[in-house]
């Protein structure tokens, strides 16, 4: 039996969060999966249900505008423990989930156990962010995993770490129903674009405000935004920021924030969904879910989108600007057989490119390349 010691950053039920506990609960016979998050949550009852050994200990989680000191004395702190619970559990290999989470890595190459840095991350500025991080996976990881070409080209460049990576896409389990037909849109039953992400200041629930808000009256009156997600703790002024701008741009009527609700519940309810990211996303596990039942997408034309998306055919890939956005959107509005026939071809190609089957597969081979005795590689 290979124990593999799986590191998180989160215990939320968001798209990493989602990717973790389908590839856990995937790994077939041969495999026993230990799970290691920063802090409880949803995602801990979730795999204890699964019958996953989980453990939730003190651990540093980077953020995009974290403060270093307190970082620093977390990561102090968590360390012993992360060194405790390996030298106790002894995986056969470590597999860091986040970029956001580097006790796993430096406690395996301490211990002197293969470590696999999973990348879900793509985060241009600061510069040094990347620097850091790769130079640290090239000390501590035998493979890294991107979820996406992007992710890959940002985080291991063309040098000696771009040897060690390899592209994995996110993939999920779908349904059996039929693509959704889809409805026309009109004042009465305007159609419901959807955003599902958290609420912060990248996700580009702005431009999407904006973009409704430069669309001719005639047209916005046939559409209706619904924001699906909460704030991280202690950032709420992001959603009161977000609700004074919808006011401000006269779009208010337009817009609903919904807070948390599983994106399945969302789903059933829209006509579209928008991945309005200002800065790339790394992958966009929204735009599968969207795709299992035939619900057309427009995107940001950079990041994860690139690899899942095939403008004009299965979605639309716009620049991040609200322009752009706004011409995309009144297309849908305007256009009902585009997106049926977006939906439709989305459906089937997220059924040949995206399953949890082929994602889990690639996981293994990988694992089984590294577990195999040096002899015999």
């Amino acid at each position: 039996m290979r124990r593999i010691l799986y590191v998180h950053a989160s215990a939320d039920r968001y798209g990493s969060d989602q990717s973790l506990l389908r590839l856990v609960t995937s790994l077939g016979e041969g495999y026993e999966p230990v799970v290691v998050l920063a802090a409880d949550g949803p995602l801990v009852e979730a795999l204890r249900s699964h019958g996953v050994e989980t453990h939730v200990l003190p651990l540093a989680v980077l953020r995009r505008r974290g403060r270093l000191a307190p970082t620093a004395a977390a990561w102090v702190a968590a360390m012993p423990a992360m060194i405790r619970l390996l030298r106790e559990r002894r995986p056969s290999l470590v597999h860091s989930n986040s970029l956001a989470v580097t006790e796993g890595a430096c406690a395996a190459r301490l211990l002197g156990v293969p470590h696999v840095w999973h990348v879900r991350e793509l985060v241009p500025r600061p510069l040094m962010f990347r620097v850091v991080l790769a130079t640290l996976a090239l000390l501590t990881s035998r493979r890294v995993i991107a979820i996406s070409r992007p992710v890959a080209d940002w985080f291991a460049g063309r040098g000696r770490l771009r040897q060690r990576t390899v592209v994995i896409h996110n993939g999920r389990e779908y349904g059996t129903a039929a693509a959704r037909a889809a409805r026309a849109a009109t004042v009465e039953e305007p159609l419901t674009i959807a955003l599902i992400a958290r609420l912060t200041t990248w996700k580009g629930h702005n431009l999407v405000m904006q973009a409704v808000a430069q669309l001719a009256p005639s047209l916005r009156d046939r559409v209706r935004v619904v924001f699906a997600g909460d704030v991280f703790p202690g950032k709420e002024d992001v959603e009161i920021g977000l609700r004074k701008e919808a006011s401000a741009l006269g779009v208010a009527d337009r817009v609903e924030f919904l807070g948390y609700v599983a994106s399945s519940a969302v789903l059933e309810k829209c006509d579209a969904v928008v991945v309005a990211s200002e800065t790339p996303e790394p992958f966009g596990n929204v735009m599968l879910e969207a795709m299992d039942v035939g619900l057309p997408v427009i995107a940001t034309a950079q990041g994860g989108p690139l690899d899942v998306v095939v403008d004009g055919e299965t979605g639309l890939l716009v620049a991040p600007e609200p322009q752009a956005i706004a011409g995309a959107i009144a297309r849908f509005v305007e256009d009902q057989e585009l997106r049926a026939r977006l939906g439709r071809a989305g459906y089937a190609r997220a059924r040949r490119r995206f399953t949890q089957e082929r994602t889990t597969g690639k996981v293994l081979a990988l694992y089984d390349d590294l577990l195999r005795p040096e002899g015999e590689r």
